[in-house]
């Protein structure tokens, strides 16, 4: 700072200056942030308005409390304080430690700091209360009162109320009283599980939505339910089901209209920092930067999350992830350069760093060919042990395997909930017999299923045995589970038939198979809005609990990746667990944004150029413009004399402080003007005749008063020149 403008100040005090505008001006962008919801039109609207501040004109001469109110505004401030350093720089020597409180029209140095100090805390408040209360930007909104209430104060002591919100919260999770869905009681691991508060509770939950006519629109109605620690739990529904607002409300992106949902003990919304801290997302749509690596991301998100990112295991686990998605060779490739399946890959892994306890993944494998579902199944197994996975799905086959706990929506409604084989059990699906016929018969299902009727004890079963399809050779007939007890002597049966020992089909079947009804089965009859109309044996079942040892066990162990769905973690009840990551710093926030921001910046070659090369080229042609226009021009040449100075400057005497030069005017005002050098006598040396208007005595009368007041040079000096303007003098000049 020694050179250029301010050759004299100090550098310290100057960037002292600058920093406290920089505040300011951040303050007053994260304001803009907050009240406007799409970043295009927040950047452009608050750019004009940041702008404005250009245009406003402060009066020179304006009342103190005037400035400093204007210099809330960022622009305003630092103009004013650069006025005040430019003013120094050139009567006072500079800025230095001893001229920040010289007043200059009304206006100083320190008034400059502190004035942008206050606007940004000014504008940092602001911030705050628009992002707590503003209704258009997600999350849970605040009254507009919330600064007046108690509660919000109180906040950050923690009460010993998780216990019993669990406790009050037992009947209204699974299998509670009241409850007209059909759910799978719980067994005991899980029941330890809840006591222990390592589950997600979610009790009456509803939120309510504005419709285009403004009539209110209930996206989710009365759900509750639970989800444990060391499950895989599958949230299933048609399209506006509700199952995304439902994911919403536990990760605190959407704020319920009423009801109550807990996160290993921790309160929504009371405690939603702590519940962010353990939780990881996958949205439905990919929250990716272009201009960012594979890689990149997961440092990213992990600074974030406050872990060390120049660590090496974090280095490590961050590679290890991206094996595991499928992403290990492509590290280092751009976002934008990866094919849809592989962004969504990379989600699912973002949504893993850190470990959380609780991870959401909205409809994960979207997009994605069988071979990359299948190792994303793979990670959510492998991953399962220690945490609670919710996962949302359209693929019936997907929940069937990864789901332990399945729970259907529809409507905003919780349908059913329980594991795979217990909902199938529970509506009546049954199992499929699939026939091949001979190619030379053209009928035969009658045949066939009379056949398996005969064949059934039960006899108010045979109602339920129906043809699923007939196709060709192939014969599909549902079964109900009660009819498996008649299984074995149905297959001898069939088995006689084929090799030729029976004659009861006559030759009518080539082979035959046994398979239990896919999810889809269960999922068409549950989600159908009519579905209730036209099935009776789901309606007589709803309300029921049944108890976990009525399932069968065949049913049960459908696939291999089921088998063995007790949590590991079940025997570490009530031990401490260790702290997955450890609290968030601010540094490491900041610095993971900041590192974020100059990646991005070098990367978008649009904004770099917009930025920072546009406006030196503009700032470069401006300075060729004024530089080619003043060559071009011929001042007269200038005469220089000593003629118009006062005696003492000619005779190179010593000259005092300050010295009345010239004022000159039509008439003289002598009687005016022997009272003021009465009190001036240390200032004027020589006293030439001004010219004022009539009747200005009471003018005169207040410089003379101000005047003996004054004790400063530069304070006489500006009273002086007001108060000759205020008589009227035609022309004067004051020197030193």
């Amino acid at each position: 700072m020694k050179v250029g403008t301010y050759k004299h100040s100090s550098w310290f005090l100057i960037f002292m200056l600058n920093i406290s505008f920089g505040l300011s001006s951040m303050s007053f962008a994260f304001l803009m942030a907050a009240i406007f919801t799409r970043e295009r039109v927040g950047a452009v609207i608050g750019f004009f308005v940041y702008l404005a501040g250009l245009f406003i004109s402060v009066p020179d001469y304006a009342a103190a409390s005037t400035k400093n109110f204007m210099s809330l505004i960022p622009i305003v401030g630092f103009r004013e304080g650069l006025g005040v350093v430019g003013y120094l720089e050139e009567t006072y020597g500079g800025l230095t430690s001893d001229t920040t409180s010289v007043d200059y029209r009304n206006y100083s140095f320190a008034q400059a700091v502190a004035m942008n100090f206050v606007a940004s805390l000014l504008w940092w408040i602001l911030y705050y209360y628009a992002d707590q209360t503003n209704p258009f930007q997600v999350g849970f909104r605040r009254p507009y009162y919330f600064p007046f209430q108690k509660s919000y104060w109180l906040e950050c002591f923690r009460d010993d109320q998780d216990a019993d919100f669990l406790d009050e919260e037992k009947e209204d999770s699974d299998g509670g009283e009241g409850n007209s869905v059909p759910r799978e009681a719980v067994d005991a691991s899980k029941e330890a599980l809840r006591k222990a508060g390592k589950c997600v509770e979610i009790s009456k939950l509803c939120k309510n939505f504005k419709g285009p006519s403004g009539e209110t629109v209930a996206a989710v109605k009365g759900v509750s339910m639970s989800m444990y620690e060391g499950e895989i739990f599958a949230l299933l529904g048609h399209n506006g089901a509700g199952k995304t607002t439902t994911m919403g409300a536990i990760t605190g992106f959407l704020a319920p209209s009423s009801g109550k949902v807990s996160v290993y003990g921790l309160r929504v919304p009371k405690d939603m920092a702590a519940i962010r801290r353990i939780t990881g997302v996958c949205p439905q749509h990919n929250a990716l930067w272009p201009e960012l690596t594979a890689f990149e991301h997961l440092e990213c998100f992990g600074g974030i999350r406050g872990l060390n990112r120049s660590s090496k295991t974090f280095r490590e686990s961050c590679d290890h992830l991206l094996l595991e998605v499928g992403l290990g060779g492509r590290k280092e490739f751009r976002s934008d350069s990866l094919s849809g399946g592989m962004q969504r890959k990379l989600s699912v892994a973002i949504a893993f760093v850190g470990d959380p306890k609780l991870v959401i993944l909205d409809e994960p494998t979207s997009g994605m060919d069988p071979y990359a579902r299948r190792t994303t199944w793979d990670l959510l197994k492998a991953r399962r042990p220690g945490r609670i996975i919710c996962l949302t799905t359209h693929y019936m086959d997907e929940a069937d395997v990864l789901g332990d706990r399945i729970a259907i929506m529809g409507r905003g409604e919780l349908k059913c909930l329980g594991s795979s084989s217990f909902l199938k059990k529970c509506y009546g699906c049954g199992y499929v017999l699939s026939f091949v016929k001979k190619q030379d018969v053209d009928r035969g299902d009658a045949t066939v299923l009379a056949f398996l009727k005969d064949r059934i004890t039960d006899k108010s079963l045979i109602g339920q045995v129906k043809v699923l399809s007939s196709a060709g050779q192939e014969l599909l007939v549902q079964v109900p589970f009660a009819a498996a007890k008649d299984f074995p002597a149905l297959m001898d049966d069939l088995d006689a038939e084929i090799a030729g020992k029976s004659d009861t089909l006559k030759g009518l079947l080539v082979a035959y198979g046994v398979s239990v009804t896919n999810l889809e089965e269960v999922f068409l009859r549950v989600a159908d809005p009519g579905a209730e109309e036209r099935s009776e044996g789901a309606t007589a079942r709803s309300g029921a609990v049944v108890p976990l040892d009525s399932v069968d066990n065949d049913s049960a162990n459908q696939t291999d990746d089921q088998d063995a769905r007790i949590p590991e973690t079940v025997v570490h009840i009530g031990e401490e667990d260790e702290p997955i990551i450890e609290p968030a710093t601010t540094r490491e926030q900041t610095m993971a944004l900041i590192q974020r921001r100059i990646r991005f910046g070098l990367r978008d070659r649009k904004m770099f150029i917009c930025q920072l090369l546009l406006p030196l080229i503009l700032l470069a042609g401006a300075l060729a413009l004024v530089k080619q226009g003043a060559s071009e021009r011929v001042a007269p040449p200038l005469a220089i004399s000593i003629a118009d100075l006062n005696e003492p400057l000619q005779k190179a005497g010593s000259p005092r402080p300050w010295h009345i030069i010239h004022a000159g005017g039509d008439s003289d005002v002598g009687p005016f003007w022997s009272p003021l050098c009465a009190n001036a006598d240390d200032y004027c040396d020589t006293l030439r005749t001004v010219a004022t208007p009539p009747n200005q005595s009471s003018d005169m009368l207040a410089m003379q008063s101000h005047l003996r007041e004054s004790r400063d040079d530069y304070e006489w000096r500006v009273s002086f020149e007001n108060a000759l303007r205020r008589i009227g003098a035609s022309r004067f000049m004051l020197d030193c």
